[in-house]
This record gives C-alpha cells, structure tokens and sequence, in this order.
C-alpha cells in the first residue's frame, strides 16, 4: 500500500485525492494507472460520492481539509489541488 507521501507526490485535484484517501483506507480499489480506462472507470463510477451529501464523501472532505490544518499536506494555490508537504514530521508540532 502506497503512503500518503507518496500518492500525494505531485498535486492532485479534488476528487482524485478524495479517490486516493477512501483507496488507503480500503473502500474501494487502489488506481495504479489513472491512463488505464478500466481503472480510471472505477474512479469516474465513485465520483458521485465526492459531490453529494453523504457520510463517506462528507468525512473524506473533512479528512483533506485536517491534513491540510495539521501539515501533511499542502493546498494549491492554483485550482484545488492538493499535494504532499516533503518536510512534514508527524512527530513534530511545528509542520506549518
């Protein structure tokens, strides 16, 4: 299983971090190739959870924005991306 460093490498839009975050914690299958249709399907089918309200696409929403709030990752400037901030230390209190 991939870690959150390394699925969040390069910046990654709304969804496709939502998609990442239910993969690592198991609720649907690991994307290893987003060129590959099949796989991609297996996204593009799950999308509706990110952009209703509903328990599992609420609690992945909250999951991004507290690890932006505690340091692991980092929010875009640009569009609304995502991706891994390199320095963060889960040991350490300060990661901002």
């Amino acid at each position: 299983m991939k870690s959150l460093k390394e699925r969040f490498a390069k910046e990654i839009d709304f969804d496709g971090a939502m998609y990442e975050l239910g993969a690592m914690l198991g609720f649907w299958p690991e994307i290893n190739n987003w060129q590959n249709r099949e796989e991609w399907l297996q996204f593009n089918d799950r999308k509706w959870i990110f952009w209703s309200n509903n328990p599992v696409g609420n609690h992945l929403g909250r999951m991004l924005i507290e690890l932006v709030d505690m340091g692991a990752l980092i929010k875009c400037d640009k569009g609304d991306g995502f991706i891994a901030n390199p320095t963060f230390d889960p040991s350490s209190t300060d990661n901002k």
